[in-house]
C-alpha cells in the first residue's frame, strides 16, 4: 500500500434526509489517472467537496499521503498537495495572467517563483500571448487553461478536476485533453469528474460510477462501457 495517496473508507455525508455520499471506499494511486462519473446528483461533486475539506464527512476516514485530512481546512489541505479545480472558473479578474501564474509558483511547494519557471509554464500551456492580459479578458476556454496553470503551478500531489471540459469547443477540448495527457506522462496523479466519455476513455486509468451517492461499479474505461450494471441505469455511456 506504499502507492496509496489517496483513500476513503466508508465515508459518508447528509444533507438533512437526503444521503448525498453513502459509504464510499475508494484508493487512488500515485501517478493514477482515475475519472469519477454519474449524473446530476450522483454525488460526485459532494465527493470532491470532502476531499478537498470545502464540506466535513458526517462519518468515515480519509487519508492522504498517510495522514488524515478529516477536520483540516481547504487551505490546510492545499498546503499538503492536493489542489482542486472547480466546475466554474475561480480567477482573480483583475489580475493577468502573468501575476496569477507567479503568485501560483511562489505558493508551490518547492517555492519555484522565478522567470525561467513562469516562461516555461506559459509555453507549456500555450499562454504566452495571453501573459498579460487580465482574467476578465479571456475566453471561457484560455480561463480553464489558466485554472489548469495555476493548479499545476503549486507543484501539487494530486490535483482534483471538477468537469474541466465542461462548456468547451471542441478544439479546447483537445487542447485541454493534450495537457492533461502531457501531465499523466508525467506522473502527476490525477481525480477527475467528468460527463464527456471521450475524455474519459482518453484519460483514465480506472473509472468509478457513482449513483445515488454509492459507488456502482468499478473498472477500466471498457470494463465500465460493457458493466450491464451501469448501463442499466445511465444512457449516456456510449
Amino acid at each position: 500500500m506504499r502507492d496509496v495517496i489517496l483513500q476513503t473508507v466508508n465515508l459518508r455525508r447528509s444533507f438533512g434526509g437526503l444521503r448525498a455520499i453513502d459509504n464510499v471506499t475508494l484508493t487512488l494511486r500515485r501517478g493514477e489517472t482515475r475519472a469519477v462519473i454519474g449524473p446530476n446528483g450522483a454525488g460526485k461533486s459532494t465527493l470532491l467537496n470532502l476531499l478537498s475539506g470545502a464540506l466535513a464527512p458526517d462519518d468515515g476516514t480519509i487519508l492522504f499521503g498517510g495522514d488524515s485530512l478529516v477536520r483540516l481546512m481547504p487551505h490546510q489541505i492545499a498546503r499538503l498537495g492536493l489542489v482542486r479545480t472547480f466546475q466554474i472558473s475561480h480567477l482573480f479578474e483583475d489580475l493577468t495572467v502573468e501575476e496569477a501564474l507567479r503568485a501560483a509558483l511562489a505558493r508551490g511547494r518547492l517555492c519555484s517563483a522565478n522567470s525561467e519557471a513562469l516562461r516555461a509554464l506559459l509555453a507549456r500551456l500555450g499562454l504566452c500571448e495571453q501573459a498579460h492580459r487580465r482574467a476578465r479578458e479571456l475566453s471561457h476556454g484560455e480561463r480553464r487553461l489558466v485554472e489548469l496553470a495555476l493548479a499545476i503551478a503549486q507543484e501539487p500531489r494530486l490535483c482534483l478536476l471538477d468537469e474541466p471540459t465542461a462548456g468547451l469547443s471542441q478544439p479546447e477540448t483537445e487542447s485541454i485533453v493534450r495537457l492533461l495527457l502531457d501531465l499523466k506522462a508525467k506522473q502527476q496523479t490525477l481525480l477527475i469528474v467528468e460527463h464527456d466519455m471521450t475524455v474519459v476513455r482518453a484519460l483514465a486509468d480506472l473509472v468509478t460510477v457513482l449513483h445515488q451517492g454509492r459507488v456502482l461499479a468499478e473498472g477500466t474505461p471498457q470494463e465500465i462501457r460493457l458493466d450491464a450494471r451501469v448501463q442499466g441505469v445511465y444512457d449516456f455511456i456510449s
